[in-house]
């Protein structure tokens, strides 16, 4: 589908439950960063900054306790970022 898209128009990629599951594990975890990229960064548009997160392991993590969100109200994760448009 995305490469039917205008390539002036950018993508930014989420994962959802039917790529990593309602409970990820870490083969569907490591299957989605291997084809798609992060699950999780920030990034520029303008004057836009965009937050995308795996929201899958907000209440699926204990499959994978170690990728269990870490942060907390009113801290800023360390996430990776991808360029700026």
């Amino acid at each position: 589908m995305a490469a039917r898209l205008d390539p002036g128009i950018r993508l930014f990629l989420v994962p959802g439950n039917h790529d990593v599951g309602n409970e990820p594990t870490k083969e569907s975890l490591a299957q989605y960063r291997a084809e798609f990229g992060p699950d999780y960064y920030t990034f520029r548009v303008g004057d836009i900054t965009g937050i995308v997160l795996n929201s899958n392991l907000e209440k699926g993590a204990q499959n994978v306790p170690e990728e269990a969100p870490k942060w907390s109200r009113g801290s800023e994760p360390s996430w990776p970022k991808l360029s700026r448009a």
